[in-house]
């Protein structure tokens, strides 16, 4: 399908799910939040897939939302905020380092785009928030998933969803957009000799098919839920208002987090440039990785990449 022809019916589907879910994710969090912050934290995230585009194909919907940001300002018209493009294949998808990531027909592959209106705090936390809305998606269909820091999703220890954060500045009005760049492994199984010990999919995990159109629509709304967290917290912020000791985002990091209190070895690159191994004791307020070496010494990584030593062959 060509660029200029998103999938309607695809779209619909998502939609329709929509004010159901937004509905019970304001009962669940019922318990944490009064029924009026929910409402806020929720109209905040609310332009998070306002603007929903479907196609069957594309090279990498990073570039897809890239261009379109740019097409947009060239004809003096405003960015889509919040726009979400998933495809059912990539054909040039790619991950940290350029590293290559299989997204055939099957899984959800996509991209969102936000304009960098946040704080510096908390826009550093984007990537726990992008994170902590996969965990949470998934964990509504399966219930033996964690997060592996920052944000890889992981079932059982193989590697279940991932995502890639690039930011870039428009040519004419230099408007700064991050785009999040997302990746689940849902209904396709058949993965390459070198990822099959590491990869797996909800399908698999599961025993069902997974409607890719359900999936999605629960994926925006914890998306919606998560970045409207931030908006809201970077609200009380300003205002001056008394808050809990902790963001209430890395809480919810904490609680599906598997990686606190792991042996594990850290690197830029973890692949090709490994710099040490250390205990995962905790997380800052900004979202780093506190590691505590064999001496005691401490040190706090804020980007970079793990892989858990008690697994043979890292994901």
């Amino acid at each position: 399908m060509p660029l200029d022809a998103p999938d309607d019916i695809f779209i619909r589907k998502t939609a329709s799910f929509l004010p159901d879910l937004l509905r019970e994710e304001t009962r669940r969090r019922r318990g944490d939040f009064t029924d009026s912050d929910c409402q806020v934290i929720l109209k905040r995230g609310g332009h998070i897939g306002a603007t929903l585009l479907h196609y069957d194909r594309l090279p990498r919907a990073m570039a897809a939302a890239r261009r379109r940001i740019i097409a947009a300002e060239r004809e003096g018209q405003a960015s889509d905020g919040g726009l979400v493009i998933v495809a059912d294949q990539l054909s040039e998808s790619k991950g940290r380092f350029h590293r290559l990531w299989h997204a055939p027909e099957g899984g959800l592959w996509g991209c969102l785009a936000l304009a960098n209106t946040m704080l510096p705090e908390s826009r550093a936390l984007l990537s726990l928030a992008v994170g902590v809305a996969a965990a949470e998606t998934a964990r509504v269909f399966a219930a033996d998933v964690a997060l592996r820091w920052v944000n890889d999703v992981l079932a059982r220890g193989r590697k279940l969803a991932g995502f890639l954060i690039e930011s870039f500045s428009t040519p004419i009005y230099r408007e700064e957009f991050d785009l999040i760049g997302f990746a689940f492994n849902l209904n396709n199984q058949d993965f390459p000799a070198d990822l099959r010990e590491n990869a797996t999919s909800l399908a698999y995990e599961t025993g069902q098919e997974i409607s890719l159109p359900y999936f999605l629509a629960v994926f925006l709304v914890k998306l919606r839920w998560n970045c409207g967290l931030l908006l809201h917290e970077e609200e009380r912020l300003l205002a001056a208002e008394p808050c809990q000791t902790r963001h209430s985002l890395l809480a919810a990091w904490l609680s599906l987090t598997d990686t606190i209190g792991r042996r594990l070895r850290y690197g830029f690159d973890v692949f090709s440039n490994p710099q040490y191994e250390a205990t995962a004791t905790g997380i800052d307020e900004r979202g780093g990785l506190i590691l505590e070496h064999q001496d005691g010494w401490r040190r706090v990584e804020y980007s970079g990449e793990v892989r858990y030593l008690e697994t043979p062959i890292p994901c």
